[in-house]
């Protein structure tokens, strides 16, 4: 439901009872079932193929009705007229996936994937009411494929490691550009071209005692990192300043990086990590102006730190996250809980006790 609320400051999500309508009235239904199967054939002590399968069927429905309220320059409503509507989109459809993974004698795994992807349209691609946002009626799902290449093992019984390459096809992917209605600019939601997203991501551990042949009954001492690089093009689109232009919501580097350390029944970890900007519609807008719904999310770091101890019957917990307080934002939203930013949380504490009752 969406309809007029009372003024103030504080908290109040009751609707005004002086209003006479309710301005968004919807139910939106749903029904998705899916069938799949999958077999491993190990063609040797060392190979194996695993081929799946999957059927789905899913019906996404929207019932009610919504105002469609028409104002002049003074912000006076000329015209209101009320249209119900009934939407549904029944589909199914069938997916396929093959993987595979080879281990040499040293314990050494290379591995692949090739499946293919879809990605249904929301309740939220079917029906918003806003006058500065709309939602193409002709949108669709979204449907490609995606590959990764990769290979994971142990060094010296110190270091784990497990790198990867991938890549992402959608020729139909949704997203957010500007448009005009009656003159007036708005926000659009659609199908807004073929979108490639490829890249690198590797993850390391390295135990430190055991690579330092050090006693580790009692000690535990391990550094990580996790990165991720990331190209997002769409590479054809009918839609205006679209092709070539990066995909929303896709950093180009995404970095963590961390120490663990434990003593006895004590354990300590500290964690940095770091996300380049991205953008946050399909135009790549820099700055979005004074609405804040659109234009770039500006890159971050954050540190959070966490000590534990524990015993038999009782576990303590304290950890302490964006240690740094560092001020920033994740995402733009046009409607709830927006519009504008979303900022990320501050400096938080949290205190845990646990308890086992045998």
């Amino acid at each position: 439901m969406q309809g007029d609320t009372y003024n103030g400051a504080g908290a109040n999500f009751d609707f005004d009872k002086e209003a006479t309508v309710m301005q968004h009235d919807f139910e939106f239904p749903n029904v998705n079932f899916s069938w799949f199967a999958e077999h491993i054939f190990r063609i040797t002590d060392r190979w194996n193929v695993t081929p799946g399968v999957r059927v789905e069927f899913i019906q996404t429905t929207a019932a009610g009705n919504y105002h469609d309220i028409a104002r002049d320059n003074r912000d006076s409503i000329t015209s209101d007229v009320v249209i119900f509507e009934h939407k549904k989109l029944p589909r199914k459809f069938l997916l396929g996936a093959i993987g595979s993974s080879y281990k040499f004698r040293n314990g050494t795994e290379l591995y692949g994937n090739l499946s293919q992807n879809y990605r249904s349209v929301t309740f939220n691609d079917i029906r918003v009411s806003s006058p500065s946002f709309e939602v193409d009626p002709a949108i669709e799902d979204e449907r490609g494929f995606s590959g990764d290449l990769g290979v994971r093992g142990v060094l010296a019984k110190s270091l784990r490691y497990d790198v990867n390459v991938f890549s992402l096809y959608y020729g139909n992917r949704i997203g957010e550009y500007g448009d005009k209605r009656n003159g007036a600019a708005i926000r659009r939601r659609g199908n807004v071209g073929a979108a490639m997203i490829y890249g690198l991501e590797s993850f390391l551990e390295l135990d430190l005692l055991s690579l330092m042949k050090r006693d580790a009954d009692k000690w535990k001492l391990a550094v990580y990192s996790n990165f991720t690089l990331t190209e997002a093009t769409y590479v054809k689109s009918a839609v205006k300043n679209i092709d070539g232009k990066r995909v929303e919501y896709v950093p180009v580097t995404n970095f963590k990086s961390g120490v663990q350390l434990g003593y006895r029944t004590w354990k300590f970890s500290f964690q940095f990590s770091h996300l380049s900007e991205q953008y946050t519609d399909a135009t790549n807008i820099e700055d979005g102006g004074y609405a804040g719904v659109t234009g770039v999310v500006p890159s971050y770091s954050l540190m959070d730190m966490s000590a534990g101890w524990s015993r038999k019957w009782l576990s303590l917990e304290a950890s302490i996250n964006n240690l740094a307080n560092v001020s920033y934002f994740t995402r733009r939203a046009i409607g709830y809980p927006g519009p504008g930013i979303i900022p990320g949380e501050g400096r938080s504490i949290y205190l845990t006790a646990g308890f086992t009752i045998r």
